[in-house]
């Protein structure tokens, strides 16, 4: 099915096909070691309780040099973080029109705060007390509260949106946060360690679920960028066959990191 894009002051005629989202399968795989790193941390709580609490112990004491933030409200630093992070990368896919990417976004970020409300759940009622402890700590309870809820909500929020520089700083800032609140006795390190694996393997789900959009020039585009380097492009028509008239090339999928993965014929 062809897609005539806006044409250029040159009336250039073009058929392309809109780019559509394509399904990573690498996403399934990514889902499922953060799942193992999830599992693997719940373990280690369990039978080596004493090495993980020495480890958070030598964290805690490394951290006097933050000691002043212990003035701070830790809720207030966990606000600002969500609000800005939030704001700042659902500005950028706004700006850039990816409408149904902010909206799944936005639902990830729900979806993170409830996937960790039931995991502290389950811990909790689990009856094992040793597993209870570790995850504890000053700013969280038994029961649904039990696992700091913050960071498997950024993690699903931030996967789902995607690889852009605004998400690059969103994932520094709630490292450091998790860092300060570690340090602070706020989260324990295998809580931290817990709620960000698991909101990392629900976005992965999510972004497996919805598909990855294809980046690149397209249509339109395609005619400006030949034109830039002194091609002048009547008409551009995407090539469908899955072989080339020479039998040469072959087309695969909309991936553009896949060579031959798109042919054009231009006049």
């Amino acid at each position: 099915m062809s897609h005539d894009f806006p044409t250029s002051k040159h009336e250039t005629r073009i058929e392309d096909v809109p780019p559509k989202r394509n399904r990573d399968f690498a996403d399934l795989l990514h889902a499922l070691f953060a799942v193992l790193v999830g599992a693997a941390v719940i373990l280690f709580s369990i039978y080596l309780h004493g090495t993980t609490s020495g480890v958070e112990s030598d964290v805690r004491s490394a951290g006097h040099v933050v000691s002043w933030l212990m003035d701070v409200p830790t809720s207030l630093l966990q606000q600002i973080a969500i609000v800005f992070i939030t704001v700042s990368v659902l500005i950028q896919l706004l700006i850039a029109k990816e409408w149904l990417q902010s909206v799944v976004s936005a639902i990830a970020l729900i979806l993170g705060f409830a996937a960790i409300w039931g995991i502290s759940a389950l811990i909790s009622g689990s009856g094992n007390d040793t597993l209870i402890m570790s995850m504890m700590s000053n700013g969280t309870s038994v029961g649904t509260g039990l696992l700091p809820d913050f960071y498997a909500a950024m993690a699903s929020f931030l996967t789902v949106a995607g690889p852009r520089s605004g998400t690059k700083w969103g994932w520094n800032i709630l490292y450091t946060v998790a860092v300060l609140f570690v340090v602070l006795s706020w989260n324990s390190l295998s809580g931290v360690l817990v709620s960000f694996a698991a909101g990392r393997a629900l976005g992965m789900l999510i972004r497996f679920m919805l598909g990855t959009q294809t980046n690149g020039a397209w249509g339109n585009q395609v005619a400006q960028a030949l034109r830039s380097i002194g091609i002048d492009v009547a008409s551009l028509s995407r090539r469908l066959a899955t072989y080339t008239d020479s039998g040469m090339l072959k087309t695969t999928l909309d991936d553009d990191l896949t060579e031959n993965s798109r042919i054009y014929d231009a006049i």
